[in-house]
């Protein structure tokens, strides 16, 4: 994976937008958490399995900071 932050595609107003997860809302983070395809005989590309561990990543930063507050 590459030093530059991933972006993750959301559709907001019905525009697709690249953010960086820590701007996704609750919702498109869940909803991008269950998009996330652990075993499957269909190709994924690379950049898909990056936006996974992004969206891993901070959904695991949120869990952890709500747990400090």
């Amino acid at each position: 994976m590459k030093d530059d932050i991933v972006k993750i595609e959301v559709n907001r107003n019905g525009e697709y937008v690249h953010v960086e997860p820590k701007e996704l809302t609750n919702s498109e983070l869940c909803e991008k958490l269950s998009y996330i395809q652990l075993d499957s005989d269909e190709f994924v590309s690379d950049s898909e399995i990056e936006e996974g561990y992004a969206v891993i990543g901070e959904a695991m930063r949120r869990l952890e900071d709500s747990g400090n507050g």
